[in-house]
């Protein structure tokens, strides 16, 4: 009896345990449905504007009207038409610009989007692949972003997430981990300490055969480029080797993959520079040599200075030199990228508008710091048969705006609408 009494009892706790279970795992599976920001059920057909003063991503075309249908720019000029049933937006007062890029992004890094949450609800967040950072960057006008250094499998899954049409966001085009020396820069540093940040965001590496075995697998993994840190910190950590960079980039290379170095000095930005690769993170407060202007001109190696994060930290007004360098940088004819290593107090999409502003006070037309982010961008990206300006057969990115930010950057803060591939994601 009593064992019939027991039985009957741990049956109805398994019920129970089953029950909970069940509506545990059902409210989770509405939760994570639930706010995850996916493109608008109603995708446009084509939109045209009229009438609207235009940057195409190169010049200031002046007043004229655009026409798109799909996701493709079909016909630029005074003489264009609308197709019947296609909206028309009247644009007196208004301005079209390409979309934007942010060129240096660590999508998952810590911001002020995630920064009130609590750890069940950031780490819930991370899960729907953080959904106010996405809609945050589509407000901010940018259809692409540059992720160089978050997890493969994370960010690869992001990318085919957009690609598919499940989630809403900017293009994204990866690196996966850095290459770096053993404990060099993040593994030493800020990855300090944490062993699957350490083993999933880096690739440590001391010799040639290796980091050639490992830019392969990155390529097989399908990574867009390939980013390695050269900076010891004024001697506090240990330093990628050179040779090994070297081979780094010539794999690369022959993997079709674009490569950028994170770079702390003059003779750093000089080395890499020399040893062909294609954009320079950071780069430096001390005077660069002519030379290495000229060499980075014939070259046309991207030069992004970060230089929004580095006022959050104070950097800009102990080291006036990198203002100095993007000056001559400018005026020399190197291309100018905008990127923002956005995280801790800085919020996505605001701190590319910044970057805008900095990249004009450090001495650059309001013209030029739009082409850092929209043509610069594209070439860097290798994607500039098809985007990055606002022209017949380029993709439909683009961005509405009540102002004319070549004129007076500040007016990239006024966003009335954008499109991604002709669909209106604001």
């Amino acid at each position: 009896m009593a064992a019939s009494k027991l039985s009957g009892c741990l049956r109805n706790i398994l019920i129970l345990v089953i029950l909970i279970t069940s509506i545990s795992t059902a409210i989770f599976y509405v939760l994570l449905q639930s706010n995850l920001y996916k493109l608008p059920k109603d995708k446009n057909s084509g939109v045209f504007f009229k009438n609207i003063e235009v940057f195409d991503g190169e010049k200031v075309l002046g007043e004229t009207n655009v026409r798109v249908e799909g996701e493709v720019i079909t016909c630029v000029g005074p003489d264009c038409k609308p197709l019947a049933d296609t909206p028309i937006i009247e644009g007196k007062g208004k301005s079209l610009i390409p979309g934007l890029a942010d060129l240096h992004v660590h999508f998952y890094a810590p911001s002020v989007e995630n920064s009130g949450l609590s750890t069940f609800r950031q780490l819930f967040d991370y899960v729907k692949q953080r959904p106010q950072v996405r809609k945050n960057l589509h407000a901010a006008g940018i259809t692409a972003i540059r992720s160089v250094g978050d997890i493969p499998a994370n960010i690869l899954k992001l990318r085919l997430q957009i690609e598919k049409g499940d989630l809403a966001g900017p293009e994204v085009y990866c690196t996966g981990p850095l290459f770096t020396a053993p404990d060099g820069h993040p593994a030493g540093t800020i990855y300090k300490g944490n062993p699957y940040l350490i083993e999933n965001g880096t690739r440590q590496v001391k010799d040639g055969e290796t980091a050639r075995k490992e830019v392969e697998s990155l390529a097989a993994l399908g990574v867009n480029g390939i980013k390695a840190v050269y900076d010891d910190a004024g001697g506090k950590i240990p330093k990628l080797d050179s040779a090994v960079l070297k081979i780094i980039i010539t794999t690369a290379h022959e993997k079709n993959l674009w490569v950028t170095v994170h770079t702390g000095t003059a003779a750093d930005v000089a080395a890499v520079t020399a040893w062909g690769a294609d954009a320079i993170e950071h780069g430096t407060e001390e005077p660069l040599p002519d030379r290495v202007v000229q060499m980075m001109v014939e070259k046309q190696i991207l030069y992004i200075p970060t230089l929004s994060i580095m006022e959050t930290q104070g950097v800009l007004e102990r080291q006036p030199g990198r203002f100095r360098n993007i000056q001559r940088l400018d005026s020399a004819g190197v291309m100018m990228g905008a990127g923002t290593d956005t995280q801790g107090n800085m919020t996505f999409g605001n701190s590319l508008h910044r970057e805008l502003e900095l990249l004009v006070k450090a001495g650059l037309s309001p013209e030029h710091a739009l082409r850092a982010a929209t043509f610069y961008a594209a070439i860097s990206l290798k994607t500039d048969h098809e985007k990055g300006l606002i022209a017949v057969g380029k993709q439909a990115d683009l961005v509405l705006i009540q102002g004319r930010p070549w004129q007076q950057i500040e007016d990239i803060r006024k966003i009335e609408a954008v499109w991604q591939k002709g669909i209106q994601v604001k």
